[in-house]
């Protein structure tokens, strides 16, 4: 008795694309996934795929499933990111697959597509967390500060933004050569001056007085160095004529923070 490929339901969440008749081979295709016959299926999809690339995409995640099913890992996620690019809707075949490249081979861009479809509980912090834990060890550095990012976007919780802090400070000491000032990018688009270790990552990297009034204006906060601020906005460096201007907007926007500082 045959043994039934398995292939999981579909089911579509949004609007159906509608395709033209299948070729011979897509037919072959779709009759030997029917019949469960594996082989018959992998020599048709072979030949659909050379005859038309842009095939129903639903057929690349059938045959990502055959290939997982002969034990062939490395083809298996590569048809599973080509449908994941192909298929640019919503549905369980999407879900699913997204869930698993991001465990296996994580990059920003998945979780992002995958987090807007998904609710911010436990569960999908610790998933989360553990994609951006597993590029900092691998050392993709840039790729780990894009998921913090996102991450810092999903999940408002102050106790989970501490927990991503950490490991995105975590860049500078995995490689001593990586710019803080693509670290202070990222955390200064996000009001993180209630989380802990948000302070001492300020005293420690120091950042310039531009950005910390800025910052601190934005978010209506109060963070170290902000006093020490005023009084480099005083120095000689920022009474050259081509700072006068920029000096006094920051001036400003420092007023409006704590007026008792400049007085």
């Amino acid at each position: 008795m045959n043994k039934k490929l398995t292939i999981l339901t579909v089911a579509f969440c949004v609007s159906p694309v509608v395709f033209a008749a299948p070729t011979k081979y897509e037919k072959e295709f779709d009759e030997a996934i029917a019949a469960g016959k594996p082989l018959a299926a992998e020599r048709a999809f072979k030949r659909l795929v050379a005859e038309n690339p842009s095939t129903d995409p639903i057929r690349f995640f059938k045959a990502a499933e055959i290939a997982r099913q002969a034990g062939r890992d490395s083809l298996f996620r590569d048809r599973l990111a080509h449908y994941i690019r192909v298929e640019k809707g919503w549905n369980d075949s999407v879900a699913q697959s997204l869930a698993l490249l991001c465990r296996v081979e994580p990059t920003a861009e998945r979780f992002i597509r995958l987090s807007k479809h998904v609710k911010d509980d436990e569960r999908f912090f610790d998933f989360a967390f553990d994609m951006l834990c597993s590029l900092r060890k691998a050392r993709r550095m840039e790729e780990t500060l894009k998921m913090a990012d996102a991450m810092f976007a999903k999940f408002q919780d102050e106790n989970r933004r501490a927990k991503i802090l950490r490991e995105t400070i975590e860049l500078v000491y995995s490689d001593k050569n990586f710019p803080v000032a693509k670290i202070m990018a990222v955390v200064g688009k996000y009001d993180l001056s209630k989380v802990e270790g948000f302070n001492g990552f300020i005293i420690r990297y120091n950042p310039n007085v531009a950005w910390l009034i800025d910052y601190c204006a934005r978010f209506n906060c109060y963070v170290p160095h902000l006093v020490d601020a005023s009084w480099q906005l005083r120095s000689k460096e920022w009474n050259e004529p081509e700072k006068i201007g920029e000096r006094d907007k920051l001036l400003k926007k420092l007023k409006s923070i704590e007026p008792a500082i400049l007085e």
